[in-house]
């Protein structure tokens, strides 16, 4: 599929491409990316803000209208697909990412980029599936430096930086190849290539869900997904959400 293309629409300003995404799904077709120069009010997993006021960085959001049944499609795992695409990409420029599970790419344990998945339903009708994409490509502003979660850019960690419509061409590349057995198989589509990236085997984390922590060893991530822990005496855990918190690699 080397001539697969998204349909692209570039906005100038929006409060989120996810939002604008979900609130206009019915308009777009299957596999259509919006990116805009900003965002307003760029958001990730619970709602936490995406400083999104430069241009030169990538703020996009893809929508995927599959004709398949919904049930039958591996809809928890699309981040992780991106995750693994993103990754590709950032290895390709020399630049060696770590997945952060469940939805962040770092480098030297700083975030340079992160996935928000969304579904969109109407009562019991699907319509569709929206993943946002904030990459950091440019060298970044003071306010992003200034956050409690260290961030990074490709042309902070490489001293180079692509075009974002290169990005999203090789983000078209990547995702056509890996869709239809992703949809059939599911996160065992990209598990061999999530692992390559993933760090994480064999370290104490804790997993944060906003009720219950959970502290361990990490074991694997399932073919499902699902990170596995050693929590001591309870044994074996399978994760399926949650936000990760581990100690710096080097000190691991």
């Amino acid at each position: 599929m080397s001539n697969f293309r998204f349909a692209i629409k570039k906005l100038n300003t929006v409060d989120s491409t996810n939002s604008y995404a979900l609130a206009n799904i019915d308009m777009f077709t299957h596999n259509t990316l919006v990116y805009s120069d900003i965002q307003t009010s760029g958001r990730g997993r619970l709602n936490r803000k995406w400083i999104s006021d430069t241009p030169e960085n990538l703020y996009c959001s893809v929508i995927i209208k599959p004709e398949q049944d919904y049930k039958k499609l591996p809809l928890v795992n699309f981040t992780q697909l991106f995750c693994v695409i993103l990754a590709e990409i950032i290895n390709d420029l020399g630049v060696t990412p770590q997945i952060k599970w469940p939805n962040d790419i770092l480098v030297n344990e700083k975030k340079i980029a992160g996935i928000l998945s969304e579904s969109s339903f109407t009562g019991s009708n699907f319509n569709g599936i929206v993943v946002g994409i904030g990459l950091n490509i440019g060298a970044l502003p003071k306010e992003a430096l200034d956050r409690e979660q260290a961030v990074t850019s490709l042309y902070d960690e490489c001293g180079r930086e692509k075009s974002r419509e290169e990005i999203i061409q090789k983000i078209a590349e990547l995702y056509s190849e890996y869709y239809d057995l992703f949809c059939e198989t599911g996160f065992s589509a990209i598990r061999d290539s999530y692992l390559s990236f993933f760090p994480f085997i064999g370290k104490e984390v804790s997993i944060e869900n906003g009720t219950v922590n959970v502290t361990g060893n990490v074991v694997d991530v399932s073919p499902k997904g699902e990170l596995i822990i050693d929590n001591g005496s309870e044994g074996l855990q399978n994760i399926v959400l949650g936000d990760m918190v581990w100690k710096a690699l080097s000190r691991a």
